[in-house]
């Protein structure tokens, strides 16, 4: 994420152009994808987390996929609704694995 921050950074400074953005922030988001995989996979199929990590993981990853279409093919009710859902699922994917983490403490 450190890196799709310094890319949108350099965007607003005019260091970088749009197009090259797009690959600091591709890349910077990878990782924190992953993350999302690997927990989804810990909850669901391992049963190392609570499941709550795992659905809501898995509700970010399928919204995101979702919203990447939708802004692809321009719809945009549909990208703003999508978008929405990201957001909430993220959240309760950061709240269940936060609470997870810190119960097991």
């Amino acid at each position: 994420m450190a890196l799709a921050a310094a890319g949108q950074l350099l965007l607003i400074l005019r260091i970088i152009d749009l197009r090259t953005s797009f690959v600091t922030g591709g890349v910077g988001v990878v990782p924190v994808l992953a993350w999302l995989g690997v927990t989804a996979w810990l909850a669901l199929a391992q049963h190392l987390l609570p499941e709550a990590v795992g659905w809501f993981g898995a509700a970010a990853l399928g919204s995101a996929a979702l919203v990447t279409l939708a802004s692809i093919v321009k719809l945009d009710p549909a990208t703003w609704l999508l978008s929405a859902a990201l957001i909430s699922a993220l959240g309760g994917w950061l709240v269940a694995l936060g609470s997870a983490l810190l119960t097991r403490g």
